[in-house]
This record gives structure tokens, sequence and C-alpha cells, in this order.
């Protein structure tokens, strides 16, 4: 399998179904991409620079294939970096996602460019189902903090597309052990929609949220 060494055309992402045939490649074998550097589209290596479409190969101790694909996918869809974010933040781990890394998405919320990417892919995440039902519980668990943390567009966002959190209330789904995990979704759901609905609640909650991010910041 030969990886190209050609830069991409201007805007056009990686063949999905190219770049995930990598991961049938030896576990043993992990995939690293270096820090990016994302004004120039190149990513730094200690030796010489190479382009992003280049895969720089090393051995090294085994990885879960999930991690692999995921960096696949990011790549081949050619997401931004605040949409790297998101995904990660509203990933399958089993895990929460990392407080700092939830401030850093609800920051981004501020900047014209990055808020509807940010929207755009908790949307995403929120219409998954099944066995992907963290991705929609840590959709939600995300919006529900940038409403309270962000800029004042998210909660005119939510309220836009407020049915579609609503109809979560039915979420359904039964793991292998005969767990209802879609209870969780379900809770976390009535929830939001509660607080969307009661202005004066959600004023309070934000002021009182913003208060401990600037506390937690070091802020006045």
């Amino acid at each position: 399998l030969t990886v190209p060494r050609e830069p991409p055309k201007s805007g056009r992402a990686l063949s999905l179904t190219s770049v995930l045939a990598l991961s049938v490649l030896s576990p043993q074998k992990v995939l690293r991409f270096a820090t990016g550097d994302e004004k120039s589209g190149y990513w730094t290596h200690p030796h010489r620079r190479r382009h992003r479409s280049e895969a720089i190969w090393h051995t090294a101790p085994p990885a879960t294939m999930t991690t692999v694909r995921r960096k696949l996918k990011n790549v081949a869809h050619n997401y931004s970096d605040i949409e790297v974010k998101v995904r990660q933040a509203t990933s399958n781990d089993a895990w929460g996602a990392a407080g700092t890394l939830m401030s850093e998405i609800a920051q981004a919320t501020y900047n014209y460019e990055q808020f509807p990417e940010i929207m755009a892919m908790i949307w995403k995440r929120l219409n998954d189902h099944g066995k992907n039902w963290r991705h929609v519980y840590k959709a939600l668990t995300l919006l529900d903090y940038i409403i309270k943390t962000g800029a004042d567009r998210c909660t005119a966002s939510a309220n836009e597309n407020i049915y579609a959190i609503q109809t979560l209330k039915d979420f359904q789904y039964i793991d292998k052990d005969g767990k209802d995990q879609g209870k969780n979704v379900r809770e976390k759901s009535r929830q939001l929609v509660l607080l969307l609905k009661d202005e004066k609640r959600l004023k309070e909650e934000r002021q009182k949220a913003l208060q401990m991010k600037d506390k937690f910041n070091g802020g006045s």
C-alpha cells in the first residue's frame, strides 16, 4: 500500500475508502501524526516536514484500532481542529470528556467561523442511535455545557432545534448485558428540554456556571 506523497488538491479531502484501508495493517504498527501546523497545512517532523496526507509509520506499543480509525477518519473527512475536538468530546469512549476540552469548545463558540462547525457536529451526533448511544449522551452533555458557558447563540440554536432534543425522550438501546443504556439519553434529553423552556432558570444556571468557570480559570 502506497501512501500518497503529493499534496491533495485544495479543498478536497482524502478518499475515506483509501484512508481506512490503512487500518487493516498490523495493529503493531500504529499510525502517528505529528503536531499539526494549521496555517501551512503540513505536519511537523523532527527531521523534515511532510504533507498531512503522508502517513508516518512507527513501530509502537499496541494501540486500539478504534483510536487509529478515528484519526484516519478525521483526516479522510478533512475535519477542522474544532470539529475533531467535538468528535473527541462526544466519542464512544467509556469515560467522559475532559473539562479542559469542554471549556475549549465552549470558548470556540464565540468564534463566528467555528460556531457553526461545533453545532453541526453536535446535531450530527444527536442523530446517532443504537450502540452509539454514547455519541448522543455526550452530545447532550456538551450542548448543556456550552449553553451554560458558551456564547448566547448556543441557546438560540438549541431552541431552534429543540424538537431534535425532544425526540430523544424515546431513545432506546439495551446493551448485550441487558442494561437499558437508553435511559441515560432519555433523562438527559428531558432535563435539557426543561432547562431550555425555563428562561429564568437558564439565566441563573448560566450565571452560576460562568462564575465557577471564572473561578476555575483564576478569574475574578
